[in-house]
Order: C-alpha cells, then sequence, then structure tokens
C-alpha cells in the first residue's frame, strides 16, 4: 500500500501542476485519465484477492457465511462496473 500512497503523492502533484494557468488542459485530461485507470486495476486486485481468500475460505468451510461472502462479492462487482 506505501508503494500505491507514493505513485498517488506523484499524480496529485503532477495534476496539480498541469491544471496551472497557461498548461495544456490536455495534459491534465491524460492524467485523470491515468489516474482513473490505475484506480480501476488497484480495484480489480484488491476484488480478485477478496475472492481468492475470504470467499473460497467460506465455501471449503460450508459456512452459512459463504452466501453472505457471494452477496457482498455481487456487491463489490456492481459498485466497479458501475464505476
Amino acid at each position: 500500500m506505501a508503494l500505491l500512497s507514493s505513485r498517488r503523492l506523484t499524480s496529485d502533484s503532477a495534476l496539480a501542476q498541469s491544471s496551472r494557468p497557461g498548461r495544456p488542459r490536455s495534459r491534465g485530461l491524460n492524467r485523470v485519465s491515468a489516474m482513473t485507470t490505475t484506480l480501476r486495476s488497484v480495484a480489480v486486485c484488491l476484488f480478485e484477492e477478496h475472492l481468492s481468500r475470504c470467499i473460497v475460505e467460506a465455501a471449503a468451510q460450508g459456512s452459512r457465511e459463504t452466501s453472505q461472502k457471494i452477496e457482498e462479492a455481487s456487491g463489490s462487482i456492481a459498485r466497479l462496473v458501475r464505476s
């Protein structure tokens, strides 16, 4: 997560610099697009980790938590698709 924070700070400062008066707006838009793509990639990685750990573990145990975990995953997929 420290690497993500470092990249975010770098991206934030680059975005702030690109939005200064006199700078082409396309640079800022390109950076926003890049940040959005990066955030979506992180979301997918977090979701895959959740699937591989929590849901698979709950399913293997056959617990009642399995359906709850699947509902959580479905909600996460819906939010990810809407964004």
